[in-house]
């Protein structure tokens, strides 16, 4: 994975536009 972030506290489009990799507890980490 590249990167991950929070989808509760993010509103940013591009990170939301990525491939979701895996779901770890409040983390989504992305391609």
């Amino acid at each position: 994975a590249i990167g991950f972030y929070n989808p509760a506290k993010t509103t940013n489009a591009w990170v939301r536009s990525r491939p979701t990799t895996i779901v770890i507890g409040n983390h989504v980490f992305f391609k």
